[in-house]
């Protein structure tokens, strides 16, 4: 098993940080780099007007179904469908804590990786999957305390 965790510090407060990252589930393309889309899947789950998102990035389609969801928490938890052989199973548990105005967002992913082969790659899992949330929070900190989407996601957006 593969966990990683990561707790960023936002200059905006958790309930605006919670507005675009938890009610806005489905919209993560629109400020994360490497996505071309993410689409609304499913009926209404918990406080969550969908189940499940369905996202296109890097050459990979995937879909992020919902197992938890909670405004009054600013937490939701999800298992990813779709994941290359290497990988048996995905659980990631996002929540928005705030003290003195600011917002901290928490984040911790579960890899439960195939036998055989996925042990093989499971040093480059690791360190591909910090990689790629450690940009994801950077992007997300940058496009709330900016206003502006980070300039990896301009310039991918600048190429179409």
């Amino acid at each position: 098993m593969i966990k990683i965790k990561l707790n960023t510090e936002i200059e905006k407060s958790a309930e605006a940080c919670w507005n675009v990252f938890g009610r806005r589930y489905a919209d993560i393309y629109k400020w994360k780099s490497g996505m071309t889309s993410s689409d609304a899947e499913g009926e209404p789950f918990g406080d969550s007007p969908i189940s499940s998102r369905k996202i296109k990035a890097s050459g990979l389609t995937f879909s992020e179904k919902l197992i938890h969801f909670s405004n009054s928490e600013r937490a939701f938890t999800y298992q990813v469908i779709g994941l290359p052989f290497v990988v048996s199973s995905a659980k990631n548990e996002w929540k928005f804590t705030e003290e003195n105005g600011k917002a901290t967002l928490n984040m911790h992913l579960r890899l439960k990786i195939a036998t055989g082969f996925g042990w093989i790659l499971r040093g480059v899992l690791r360190k591909n999957m910090t990689k790629e949330m450690s940009k994801l929070h950077q992007e997300f900190k940058y496009y709330m305390e900016k206003g502006e989407v980070h300039p990896r996601k301009a310039k991918e957006l600048a190429k179409k």
